[in-house]
């Protein structure tokens, strides 16, 4: 073989390697995703994770992605007198476990003149799924049912199954871009309220409630525009809330109960929202959760 095909042989052989490696690399980096569907009013319905195998014994995240059309909107775990939040109902290998939805913190959507909480774009709740010690399967298929009501003049609820697959290995390689977004979703969710805060909750009328709160070093104006997303039926959420300052980080935040509210439930817990910010935390929003005293009845 003459220096000449020799050298152009060599040359074949080098761009096969990096055409190899491209691949190689590409398998390593690419996110699983399950394949997209649509339904009216979403344009994307789609699980994401930021791995390339399931490694047994530790976690993998997975993402539901929905992202809503123009004008419509998806509902939060506290959807408020209308709507209807996302549901994964898991049906994964035995020994997985799956943890609950990671919940952003929502935003006020309007439903033909009723307000409800939501979200009007893109929305990516994250699960984390506990693998166990020992996997048997080398190809690990993540399946669920989803449910959803997408809503804008008109509300359309929705069932789909997704599923995606991955193979099991000792180790796992993570794409940086959804790694990335998963940890800044996490940063962004909503904290616990800090150590000191205090809550109190009462009903002085029959559809009232009140919501007393102490936070420690607060500072803001009487027109800072404060809310709170309740995550159940318990508040109206048509009817905009009213607060009140006492002075020394205290404040109240009163609620119209809606007629079909529980009646006597044990706890009262949502979203605590700031325009301004709350001290002590980087957030705009808190979790709230405290218990209700309820009065005794002449029967008990």
């Amino acid at each position: 073989m003459s220096p000449t095909a020799i050298w152009g042989e060599l040359i074949c052989v080098k761009k096969l390697i990096t055409v190899l490696s491209l691949l190689l690399f590409l398998q390593i980096a690419q996110p699983a995703e399950s394949e997209n569907k649509t339904a009216t009013g979403l344009t994307r319905i789609q699980f994401v994770t930021d791995v390339n195998r399931v490694v047994p014994g530790e976690e993998i995240t997975v993402a539901l992605v929905l992202k809503p059309n123009t004008d419509f909107h998806i509902y939060w775990r506290g959807p408020g007198i209308v709507g209807v939040a996302p549901v994964i109902e898991w049906d994964l290998p035995e020994g997985f476990e799956p943890g609950s939805i990671e919940w952003p913190a929502p935003v006020k959507v309007d439903m033909v003149g009723i307000m409800a909480n939501g979200f009007k774009s893109e929305t990516w709740l994250l699960s984390t799924i506990r693998v166990p010690e020992r996997v048997v399967s080398e190809q690990i298929e993540i399946r669920a049912k989803i449910a959803w009501m997408a809503c804008a003049a008109t509300c359309h609820p929705g069932i789909e199954r997704l599923s995606l697959t991955l193979p099991a290995g000792e180790t796992a390689e993570k794409d940086e871009t959804i790694s990335k977004r998963f940890t800044k979703i996490r940063s962004q969710l909503p904290p616990p309220s800090p150590e000191g805060w205090s809550f109190s909750v009462s009903s002085p009328e029959a559809n009232t409630i009140e919501l007393d709160v102490v936070v420690p070093n607060l500072k803001w104006s009487d027109d800072t525009v404060i809310d709170f997303f309740c995550d159940d039926f318990q508040v109206d959420s048509s009817v905009a809330t009213a607060s009140k300052t006492v002075g020394d980080g205290k404040f109240t935040l009163t609620f119209t109960r809606p007629d079909f509210g529980p009646k006597k439930p044990k706890h009262f817990s949502g979203v605590l929202y700031s325009e301004a910010g709350w001290p002590d935390t980087e957030s705009k929003w808190v979790e709230v959760k405290t218990s209700w005293k309820h009065p005794k009845s002449k029967d008990e």
